[in-house]
Order: structure tokens, then sequence, then C-alpha cells
């Protein structure tokens, strides 16, 4: 018979860690911004535009104007923290190293606060992209109608002269299931590209990123497109990767905690382009 007492129990020696999603509003804003020495604020400066006139007839002199910049200031306006307990005798019962984990876990939230409430702002987006009149995008249910999307976002963008390098849109899953139907039967297949940090590739001189963190209301996903580095400011003080280790002077254990503090701010929102898209988008 079996040896029962001699059976031992296996237990795994990593922890499974949770999924994260991409985050993609800090990478697509301009951080070029000045920050105050002391305070909450950040600047965003800008330069005034050029007259250009007749030229004067000989003898005639010229008109001088002052070359003058604009200054637009926001505050810090997400501010979140965490803070763990870690015991000594629940990190001296385990081999695995939790507490890094959980540290890495505080970062990635603090984070994703972040992207939350950058893309939460889609009202602030003006320029809208809808497939008719106020009516929402669908593309199909074999994606057929991802050109056309496609081909008008770009041609909003040119009306507004934006350049033509580092377009990109951020779309929903099923804006990414969308674009991947379509290419199934074309020659490049944007669904085998490696995602990182949310980039699908790119489509139509556009890069394509995906997004879990879009705002979606009761028939419409409010997805982003326009010029990387444009249209949406953003600066911190407190970065979410300064993590904190400390003593508790009262008790054998670690307190770990973490903080952001940021903000952000559209400061043309004429450059956002707010595209909406249907919760049914494949119908």
């Amino acid at each position: 018979m079996a040896i029962q007492y001699a059976q031992q129990e296996l237990w795994a020696n990593t922890i499974v860690e949770l999924l994260k999603k991409s985050l993609r509003a800090v990478a697509v804003a301009n951080t070029n911004v000045v920050q105050t020495a002391t305070g909450d604020k950040m600047h965003i400066v800008g330069m005034s535009d050029v007259t250009v006139a007749d030229t004067p007839a000989v003898g005639t002199a010229l008109t001088y104007a002052q070359a003058t910049d604009t200054d637009t200031e926001f505050t810090y306006n997400v501010d979140k923290a965490f803070a763990i307990n870690a015991p000594d005798k629940d990190v001296r019962q385990t081999s695995i190293n939790w507490q890094q984990m959980y540290a890495q876990r505080g970062a990635y939230k603090l984070a994703e606060a972040v992207d939350a409430a950058v893309f939460s702002d889609h009202a602030s987006w003006t320029t809208n992209s809808y497939e008719t009149g106020t009516t929402e995008w669908t593309l199909g249910t074999d994606g057929s109608g991802v050109p056309t999307l496609f081909s008008s976002l770009n041609k909003q963008m040119n009306d507004l002269n934006l350049p033509s390098v580092g377009r990109y849109v951020v779309l929903p899953s099923n804006g990414i299931q969308a674009i991947e139907l379509y290419l199934g039967s074309k020659g490049t297949q944007l669904g085998d590209v490696a995602s990182s940090n949310g980039y699908k590739g790119k489509l139509h001189g556009l890069d394509v990123y995906h997004s879990n963190n879009l705002t979606s209301a009761t028939s419409v996903t409010h997805g982003l497109a326009g010029v990387a580095g444009d249209g949406i400011a953003y600066g911190q003080q407190i970065n979410p990767q300064d993590i904190e280790v400390m003593r508790d002077k009262d008790e054998f254990s670690n307190f770990i905690r973490g903080r952001v503090l940021a903000g952000y701010k559209v400061y043309n929102g004429a450059r956002c382009i707010d595209v909406n898209l249907a919760d049914t988008l494949l119908a």
C-alpha cells in the first residue's frame, strides 16, 4: 500500500502576476513643458504667428512686428498613492520575493491612473470623427470599413495642416479586431506584429495602438487620433516608479508606498480627433 505520511505538498516557487493593460496616453503627449521651480504649475510655451503682407513700394519702410510667445499653464491634477504593509513573518515564510512584485504592481497602477485620466477627458478633443454626420463608426463584420476610417482620419489631419510624421490612432479591442479581419485577405498581417506597449503596427501612415483605457459610454467608445507630442501636454513632479520602503518603528514590518503627482492638459483640442466608435463596431 502507499505510505501516506511520506507524501509532500507541492507548491510553485513563483507567484502568478496580474495582467497589465497597455498604457499609451503619456507616450503620445507633449512632455516638453516648463515646470515652475516651486508650486504646482507647468507651462506650455508656444509662438505667435508671423504676418505676411505685400512688399511695400520702394522708399516705403517695412513694418516690423514683435516676435511674441504664448503661455498656457496647467496644474497637477492627478494625485494618486498606494501603501502596502509587509510583515517580517510573511516575508520570511516564503521564498517568493513578493515585496518587489507588489511594489512593481503599485507603480503600474499609478501609471494606469494617469493613462485613464487622460483618455477620460475626451470632451476636450474638439475635432470629431464620425462615419456619417453624428453616427458612430461601424467597420463591418469583415472589417471592410477600415480603409474608409483611416482615409477619413488622414483627411481631417490634412485639413488641420498636421504633420505627416508621427500620426497615430488609439483604438479599442474591437477596432484592432476589425483591422485584423480586414487585413486577413491582404498580404500584410497586422495582427501578427508583436505588441509592444499597445503598438500594433502601421496602417495608412498611422501608428496603430491598442488601449483598454478608452472611455466607453452607452453606445460609443472614444478613440483618439492625432500627432504624437501635439495637442496634449503632460508633466510630473513625483514619478510612479519612485517607490519608498520604510521600517515600521512599532512593528516588525516594512511599509511600501508610492505616489504619482502629475498634470495634463488638452491645450489644443482641435488637433486631437475624438474617434467615435460604435460599441457594436463590427455590426
